[in-house]
């Protein structure tokens, strides 16, 4: 039996105190409409779904493969019945479930897809397609493509898939060859795509496909590249309901995500594909960067909600597995009481929080980019959001290996079998790495992007806004918050060196620095979640001051907070040592030698 239930009152707190959800909602407010409201009761209803719908079909007895019968793909069984039901919900949209113009709250989207995918990732996989595809549609497509297919992605008669991936582009986007040519009003695509996400299912009749080509004419290796809308039915006057020239070649055999349908896509294997442009038909590489931005985080989000099931799954199995002696005269006992059983609980906790703050934290940077008041604020946090999104998604996938991996430590052989949903969330979070772009990518563009190119403005704004906290700690935690605010102190002090290191050093020694920025990223990440979780300790005591939570949850914040300074930051001064000492071996070593 498959054990979860959603953490709501950490995620309340998440969205109340480091989010602060109710504000964000506010910009929406306007002299005519009064500002949409935050029910709490939603996590309930939430959780009801999740459980009645989702946790059956992730539970390992039931998990089953998406079949492919020439061309068809048939889902397992169960995922047509829940896929229905969270759209007659209005789960895809909720604080507009008829609206297709009003933004999307990305904070709320990421508290929800935390239980959808704690329940059952392979389904959520495709809300999260769908939901990111909506979000570009919305932002960039005219308003009569808009009237054509968000209405029908909204309610759920309509499903779409981001197809990007081809055999010599994978991370590089700009290598693909997938060609389109006008014809009259729309136009004709021709490629293969790979590794497209309910790319082919069961569970509508009706998908669509964004993805990009190169128009006819333009060069192979320029970045002259547009962005389409590929329906299943073409769409065209006269004949709307044409199958369009569109054919599932195969799905991909794999681990993880059991169930969710992986599919390689011929388009255009006749005489080529209906397509309609989105927007410019120059900027379609700025849309997909806008848009795989939302995947990444909307990844975060899935990355916590495996996390915090496969923590739930090990505290239950803790409690009940009885299993040696916790002292020389005791009987045997459960194996929760050995102390480096808490150890590796503690530590998943306390990861897995500080992920959850670090998810809703990004996010409503995101929102308050997107919705402030003041244009000013909304690059001011537009800056901040790009700066944190590819740091917390490195971070994210690292430690969700890890933590997946701890739990096998805790489950013993019984992790290790082919039917524990232990094993199966390791292949998960595996797959999350390569998941909107690789590690290595991403930490070349922090390094590159977010770092050289701004001098390094952006990087110490932050640091300064985290050196704020330190008196605010001593103030309202006083010798509560020693410990805390030595190792916060001192895990700022060595992301600040190594950055002004990077700064110093970049132009002569591009290579080694480059060589060191998975490490540069990783130390930035546990430096930028450890001072949420120092926000997070200082909003519990005021709350705790004002009799607003009890001395117990007040603890457990203090001591979460406690065991992250005394056995995660001092993690960055090492990974500070291995930036600007450690990585020049690697470039010394002969490639012919590896």
């Amino acid at each position: 039996m498959s054990k979860y239930i959603a953490p709501i009152r950490e995620m309340v707190f998440g969205l109340d105190e480091i989010v602060q959800l109710p504000e964000i909602l506010s910009f929406k407010q306007t002299a005519k409409k009064s500002a949409p409201k935050f029910d709490v009761a939603w996590f309930d209803q939430a959780q009801r779904f999740a459980t009645e719908f989702l946790l059956p079909l992730s539970t390992p007895e039931n998990q089953e493969e998406s079949i492919d019968h020439s061309g068809q793909v048939i889902c397992p069984p169960g995922f047509e019945r829940a896929f229905q039901e969270f759209y007659r919900q209005g789960w895809m949209h909720p604080l507009h479930q008829n609206n297709i113009t009003q933004p999307i709250c990305w904070s709320l989207q990421v508290a929800l897809h935390e239980i959808w995918n704690a329940a059952c990732p392979s389904l959520a996989a495709v809300f999260i397609n769908s939901l990111v595809c909506f979000n570009t549609i919305q932002e960039y497509a005219s308003q009569e493509l808009q009237q054509a297919f968000l209405p029908r992605l909204l309610h759920g008669h309509l499903t779409a898939s981001l197809a990007l991936t081809e055999e010599q582009a994978g991370s590089d986007i700009r290598a693909i060859k997938t060609k389109a040519w006008p014809v009259g009003q729309h136009f004709r695509l021709s490629g293969h795509k790979q590794w497209v996400s309910y790319g082919q299912h069961s569970l509508t009749e009706e998908k669509i496909y964004l993805t990009l080509a190169r128009l006819q004419g333009s060069p192979i290796s320029g970045e002259q590249l547009s962005l389409f809308i590929v329906p299943q039915l073409t769409g065209i006057e006269h004949n709307p309901d044409l199958l369009n020239d569109i054919l599932c070649q195969s799905l991909e055999k794999k681990f993880a995500f059991p169930g969710c349908p992986i599919a390689n896509i011929n388009f255009g294997t006749s005489q080529g594909a209906v397509a309609f442009a989105v927007g410019n038909q120059q900027k379609g590489l700025g849309y997909i960067e806008d848009l795989l931005q939302i995947q990444r985080l909307m990844i975060c989000a899935q990355n916590l909600g495996i996390c915090e099931r496969t923590y739930q799954e090990s505290v239950f199995y803790a409690r009940n597995r009885i299993q040696g002696h916790t002292t020389k005269n005791s009987g045997s006992s459960p194996i929760i009481m050995h102390p480096d059983i808490r150890r590796l609980l503690m530590t998943m906790r306390t990861l897995i929080q500080a992920m959850r703050h670090g998810v809703y934290f990004t996010a409503g940077a995101l929102d308050r980019a997107r919705n402030h008041f003041d244009t000013q604020e909304q690059q001011r946090y537009l800056g901040l959001f790009t700066l944190l999104l590819p740091i917390l998604k490195t971070w994210s996938s690292q430690y969700s290996v890890h933590l997946t991996t701890l739990a096998t430590h805790i489950h013993g052989a019984a992790g290790n079998r082919s039917d524990s949903i232990i094993l199966q969330n390791i292949h998960n979070t595996l797959a999350s790495f390569s998941h909107g772009g690789t590690s290595g990518m991403l930490c070349q563009h922090v390094i590159q992007q977010e770092l050289i190119d701004k001098n390094g403005t952006s990087v110490r704004v932050f640091l300064d806004g985290m050196r704020e906290t330190i008196p605010t700690l001593t103030r309202e935690l006083g010798e509560e918050g020693t410990s805390i605010r030595f190792s916060l102190e001192a895990s700022i002090d060595a992301l600040e060196e190594t950055t002004d290191w990077i700064l110093e050093n970049y132009r002569q020694h591009t290579a080694r620095i480059l060589a060191g920025s998975v490490p540069y990223v990783h130390l930035f990440g546990t430096v930028y979640l450890g001072w949420l979780l120092t926000e997070a300790v200082i909003a519990s005591k005021r709350l705790f001051n004002m009799a607003k939570i009890d001395p117990a949850t007040y603890q457990n914040k203090l001591l979460t907070a406690k065991f992250y300074a005394d056995a995660i930051l001092p993690q960055a001064e090492q990974d500070a040592i291995t930036v600007m000492g450690g990585c020049s071996t690697i470039l010394e070593m002969p490639i012919v030698s590896l």
